[in-house]
């Protein structure tokens, strides 16, 4: 599918800026210039794969998200160049190579692009109708407040509707990074079920030795959008994690 440009102006690192999208052939095409060269829309029209359009917040959100990979990129636009980013709509399945992130050494597992980055944010709010309806009762719930205790029986889905709500919770409010603690055990069933059911996400289950842990747990955050880990994992945690701020912490079997 095809779709005419659309430009909107936003404001960004104190700087004016015109932000263009276009989408050709299921891919976005996302252009950022410097100055503000004719007039804008608030909102930014796309189509089908993606949303259908983008508020200034989500649009700031995205850009900023772009710019941040590359220092040298803000410094391109305030000498007057303009940016080109080409976004797919499709999951790169290369993230999932390996089971655990144990290195630096698993390279391919630690370096997303921009792109992948902002694509639980650009593609259409995701649907609940493979979920039972008590399960979209929990999802909802789940989301109304900053701190939830989930304790449905065994067996009734309480992962999965967790994981549904943080897939909504990085496309409706915009969440950037979520930490999962569980235990040793369950870490790659966590991860496993995020593959399933949140596939956007680049979600790594990370298990670091403690000489590597500083550099691990720092790109690792850096690329991904879940982190899974186990308690044992946290309790001698790095400085990159310390210095972190997750939007959402999920503590699976939290009496631990």
């Amino acid at each position: 599918m095809s779709k005419t440009d659309s430009s909107t102006l936003i404001t960004l690192y104190g700087h004016s800026m015109i932000v263009c999208g276009a989408v050709r052939d299921s891919l976005l095409h996302l252009t950022i210039k410097p100055l503000a060269h004719g007039g804008a829309e608030e909102v930014m029209e796309l189509g089908s794969p993606f949303r259908q359009d983008l508020d200034l917040r989500r649009i700031s959100r995205v850009v900023d998200m772009l710019l941040s990979h590359d220092y040298l990129l803000r410094k391109k636009l305030r000498t007057g160049k303009e940016l080109t980013f080409t976004i797919s709509s499709e999951y790169d399945s290369r993230v999932f190579r390996h089971e655990s992130i144990t290195s630096l050494d698993q390279e391919s597992s630690l370096a997303a692009k921009p792109g992948e980055k902002v694509l639980p944010w650009i593609l259409p709010t995701p649907g609940t109708s493979d979920l039972y309806p008590f399960q979209v009762e929990g999802v909802r719930w789940l989301l109304a407040s900053n701190n939830r205790l989930l304790a449905d029986d065994m067996g009734l889905g309480k992962t999965v509707q967790t994981i549904i709500a943080i897939r909504l919770g990085f496309s409706e409010h915009l969440f950037r990074s979520v930490l999962i603690l569980c235990p040793k055990s369950l870490v790659l069933n966590w991860l496993a079920e995020f593959r399933k059911w949140a596939p956007e996400l680049i979600s790594l289950a990370l298990a670091p030795s403690e000489r590597s842990a500083e550099e691990v747990w720092g790109k690792a955050l850096d690329n991904s959008h879940v982190a899974i880990a186990s308690y044992e994992q946290v309790r001698g945690a790095c400085l990159a994690m310390k210095q972190r701020q997750f939007v959402l912490v999920v503590a699976d079997e939290g009496h631990r």
